[in-house]
């Protein structure tokens, strides 16, 4: 998978643009990580890891984006950063590791009008369980797999410009608010130069929670009431 291939030139563009604060974000999961060892699920072009691996963390990044992998090596060249291209449901390493974080990627909890819930890339709960199962075979005992929350799409978002460009978004139901397609566009003027595609799942955070248990993590928490963290 090779989501953001075409929108890759301008990712960090639009991630900038409003979308995240990456000095706020670093020093949030900085509190909840728990020892220095650190596998990142979704790392992108690597803005978060590096820097995570500025503060002394030991980073094995993995992401299914080869477009987006390889502005990251070029962003993370003088680090001692690994990059994997991989989905996290084939990922398999005889490391263990103190914590597996994930910034606005494979697993995000939505305040949603319905409440909160969980939306996610993996696109079916069967290989839902397989990811959780995965990072949970991944970690240390006691180890933590942090994620974390954002507001629901706010319509006066969905557009903004950057240099010559404007980045827009649309969202494309396929069964209401669990299963949706979302849709990215950059224009130059009124023409479309670049577009992606993502299908993403929703489901209820109880559900999400149930899950994960039958995983076996035994402890999940809500931490600076924006990172949902679940411990082995």
């Amino acid at each position: 998978m090779n989501y953001y291939a075409e929108i890759s030139p301008f990712y960090d563009d639009i991630t900038r643009g409003g979308y995240y604060n990456y000095s706020r974000i670093c020093f949030e999961f900085m509190k909840l990580i728990k020892g220095k060892k650190i596998l990142e699920i979704g790392m992108g072009t690597g803005t978060l890891t590096k820097l995570l691996s500025k503060k002394g963390f030991e980073i094995t990044g993995i992401d299914c984006s080869k477009a987006l992998l390889d502005k990251a090596r070029k962003k993370l060249k003088n680090t001692k950063v690994k990059i994997i291209q991989k989905n996290i449901l084939k990922f398999k390493s005889k490391e263990r590791f103190d914590s597996v974080i994930s910034q606005a990627s494979i697993f995000v909890v939505i305040d949603s009008k319905e409440g909160h819930v969980v939306e996610s890339f993996v696109t079916n709960k069967k290989d839902i369980y397989k990811s959780l199962k995965n990072i949970y075979l991944q970690l240390k005992k006691g180890g933590r797999f942090i994620f974390d929350f954002y507001p629901e799409h706010d319509p006066s978002k969905r557009f903004f410009s950057f240099g010559k460009y404007r980045y827009e978004f649309e969202i494309k139901q396929k069964n209401g608010m669990w299963d949706f397609v979302k849709v990215h566009h950059i224009k130059k003027g009124k023409k479309i130069i670049a577009t992606s595609k993502v299908h993403k799942i929703r489901l209820p955070v109880g559900k999400f929670k149930k899950i994960a248990k039958k995983v076996g993590f035994a402890k999940i928490q809500v931490r600076l009431r924006k990172y949902l963290v679940l411990e082995k």
